[in-house]
């Protein structure tokens, strides 16, 4: 605006001069004036109309006000708003039955689904120096997360961590965080119950350290910072893999890349990360973080368990899958043929503190996924089961 102002300007200047110079520059002044205005008091009157609209819907539960989702002050402009509510994708969920909903989430009322939805897809991440970004504290009524981005469980520990009882960290990716799902429906969270079920007055803490996106790269780095930041060491310490590990570089590293070299193309850039061609080479790196990982812990004094996790088209019929096309749709894991391939060949490489749940899905005929790749409450706690199983062997 300041720009084609200054020009209108300075030709209407330039082009009156003959007929008196100031006058005509007054004139042009004048009309540019009203422009300006006009256009500010249509813009204020819009947004007070959509603030008012917004207002009716947000009372009717058709839609939600931002501070209780977005984070963000710009979402508080109500054209704004409405821009970023007509360019969301329908929320697939939300369009399903009412008996395959209760299939997933279970004595969930829609308005309810709707609202954990919200909260787990409408918060905002943050800058993270070790990893580039990680979740930021948010508090609402199903997602919790308080500093150093970690997400709450049901009847939490302390933080800083309280001496003298069993802490367990759980790092990963989105499904560990629980996206999807509840506070207390996560993974860790069902670690946490099922662990003081297994040993009744024992005091263990479980930590969830889960962050959207991560693979094993970035949970070491994150592993490392809480370390090297001065917290003390868990006793036990939970990796979950699998989903993310196909990723080149951490998700974000296109647009960062491009905001250092020129802030003014990087928001053309995709919120995306190219994948390793090969699966042998993810399976090779996640063997070399794997490495550093046991190397850390030897250090510290801290059990680690490396934990493969289930994905939805690795030997799931994809019949049962509620948000499943076709497997092309989900990606082909080729990752997980060659880490499958080589658990057989030679397990030695694997070690013992390795636990393969990729194939703990064989047969089953529930939907196990509350969205493309994320799962229900009774799958994270299948999942939990079994990691307490082998904390109970012996780890």
């Amino acid at each position: 605006m300041v720009i084609v102002g200054a020009v209108i300007l300075a030709a209407s200047f330039l082009g009156t001069r003959a007929q008196g110079g100031l006058q005509g520059f007054r004139a042009a002044w004048v009309s540019v004036a009203v422009i300006v205005f006009n256009t500010l008091l249509g813009f204020l009157l819009l947004n007070l109309a959509i603030a008012l609209g917004l207002r009716l819907t947000d009372a009717a539960g058709f839609t939600k006000p931002p501070q209780t989702g977005i984070d963000s002050p710009v979402m508080r402009i109500p054209l704004v708003r409405l821009t970023h509510l007509a360019g969301r994708r329908p929320e697939r969920v939300l369009a399903l039955r009412d008996d395959q909903l209760a299939l997933i989430y279970p004595s969930w009322t829609r308005r309810q689904v709707k609202d954990l939805l919200a909260e787990s897809w409408e918060r905002s991440l943050r800058f993270q120096p070790y990893t580039e970004f990680q979740e930021k504290p948010f508090h609402g009524r199903y997602v919790n997360v308080v500093e150093p981005g970690l997400r709450l469980v049901r009847d939490p520990g302390p933080w800083p961590m309280a001496a003298g009882v069993h802490n367990v960290w759980v790092l990963g990716g989105s499904t560990t965080f629980g996206y999807g799902l509840a506070d207390w429906e996560t993974i860790p969270s069902h670690l946490q119950e099922t662990l003081r079920r297994r040993w009744p007055g024992a005091p263990i803490h479980v930590y969830n350290f889960g962050q959207g996106y991560f693979f094993s790269g970035q949970e070491l780095a994150l592993f490392q910072s809480l370390l090297a930041a001065g917290s003390a060491p868990p006793e036990v310490a939970l990796f979950v893999d699998g989903i993310n590990e196909h990723q080149a570089e951490p998700f974000y590293s296109g647009f960062l890349r491009e905001l250092v070299r020129s802030p003014w193309t990087a928001l053309q850039i995709r919120d995306d990360s190219p994948s390793l061609p090969r699966g042998e080479d993810v399976v090779a790196r996640w063997l070399r973080n794997k490495k550093t990982a046991e190397g850390i812990c030897a250090a510290w004094g801290i059990k680690p368990l490396f934990v493969w996790q289930p994905a939805p088209n690795w030997k799931y019929d994809l019949r049962h899958h509620l948000f499943a096309t076709s497997g092309a749709a989900l990606g082909v894991p080729s990752h997980y043929a060659a880490l499958d391939r080589l658990r057989t060949s030679a397990p030695e490489t694997l070690g013992r503190d390795f636990l393969w749940l990729a194939d703990i899905q064989i047969g089953e005929t529930r939907p196990l996924y509350v969205d493309r790749l994320h799962y229900t409450s009774a799958f994270a706690r299948e999942i939990a089961e079994r990691v307490a199983d082998r904390i109970q062997q012996g780890l």
